[in-house]
């Protein structure tokens, strides 16, 4: 672990003066939101630009969010999964990855431009909630998202968002997001814990270059299937053993896990904004009925037949979302698998994900 702490550490300093948050666009916001003064504002921006903020927000994941998950499992996973390293990245690609220190020590590295969106979104989706008959809003922050991910030193700015949540809501939406994020954290132990990286040969899991054969690219695919039922079996292993019962994160898990796969909704506006789906951008009533048919049809040709529709290492998110229905759906009670069944329903309708960039 101390070497792999070593290697992370040489990793973030490669990044040291690279910006990860537009911090006052998102100070302007908070104050306007939760009614701040001068005195807190300036604590806030203080606590902000700390030398260590990093470190400080990774201990704050650690502590509160993924060592006590992971000693909620099984011992013998638990001990398997104490010995990964975790960190961030400042980095303005959102991504996350399990690599390998030089030494072959794992390390799960989450970017924080990755969790940035995440929040973005579950604010956005919250704040539609209470203004339904204004889209507007909500259309704005995912133009924003969308291009983090086509231009690169893109942040996200808050304040396309109307101020409008208290702090009770914020705190929600917060939580909401914390429990999305442990979904990708998991998804990436997960890789680790089954294997995944022995079979390898990058120290990047799946930086695979441009002589990548079909077969590994099936090969990868189906890795992030397996890794996506691992952590959402976790996480309804341990909400259903009800250890973090008392903890007040995991506390809102315990009531709703499956909030854990609303991120795929974030993940299903990227492919589509990203020219995933332009075959299927057809406005006839039936292309829309057969698109569930579609993601199907794709999902079945990777599992049963080893074939792949894109030259990606990631199934499109609706593949990944329909495959964790279909194997997991009976692991929900029914307000999830009603929950589930209607984003299902969502994904097919292409064109209210798309945005029209400036």
């Amino acid at each position: 672990m101390e070497e792999a702490l070593k290697y992370l550490r040489e990793l973030q300093s490669k990044y040291s003066n690279m910006k990860f948050a537009d911090l006052k666009d998102v100070l302007d916001y908070r104050r306007l939101q939760l009614d701040l003064s001068e005195d807190d504002s300036n604590r806030i921006l203080k606590l902000l630009n700390n030398d260590n903020k990093l470190e400080c927000w990774e201990d704050w994941y650690k502590k509160n969010i993924i060592q006590p998950f992971i000693k909620a499992l099984p011992t013998e996973i638990s001990l398997k999964l104490q010995k990964i390293c975790f960190g961030l990245l400042p980095t303005y690609r959102a991504n996350a990855s399990a690599l390998r220190s030089p030494n072959g020590d794992s390390i799960v590295i989450i970017h924080t431009q990755l969790f940035a969106i995440i929040h973005q979104y579950n604010e956005s989706q919250f704040i539609l909630g209470k203004l339904t008959s204004n889209l507007e809003y909500f259309m704005n922050s995912c133009k924003e998202i969308v291009k983090c991910f086509k231009y690169y030193k893109f942040l996200p700015k808050l304040s396309v968002l109307p101020a409008v949540l208290n702090a009770e809501e914020l705190i929600i939406s917060i939580l909401k997001t914390c429990i999305q994020e442990l979904f990708i954290i998991l998804h990436e132990f997960a890789h680790i814990y089954l294997g995944h990286k022995a079979t390898t040969k990058s120290t990047n899991l799946f930086c695979l270059d441009g002589n990548t054969s079909v077969e590994e690219f099936v090969r990868t695919q189906k890795m992030e299937l397996e890794a996506d039922l691992q952590a959402i079996g976790w996480i309804i292993e341990v909400s259903k053993s009800q250890k973090l019962a008392d903890n007040p994160i995991f506390r809102y898990l315990n009531i709703q896990p499956y909030f854990a796969l609303e991120v795929f909704m974030l993940f299903h506006l990227l492919d589509i904004n990203l020219g995933k789906y332009d075959e299927h951008m057809d406005n006839e009533p039936e292309s829309v009925g057969m698109r569930i048919v579609d993601i199907a049809k794709e999902l079945d040709d990777l599992v049963s037949d080893d074939k792949v529709n894109n030259k990606s290492t990631h199934p499109k998110a609706s593949v990944r979302f329909l495959h964790l229905v279909v194997e997991m759906l009976d692991k929900f009670n029914g307000e999830g698998q009603k929950f589930l069944q209607e984003m299902l329903i969502n994904m097919v309708y292409f064109e209210t994900f798309k945005v029209e960039l400036d």
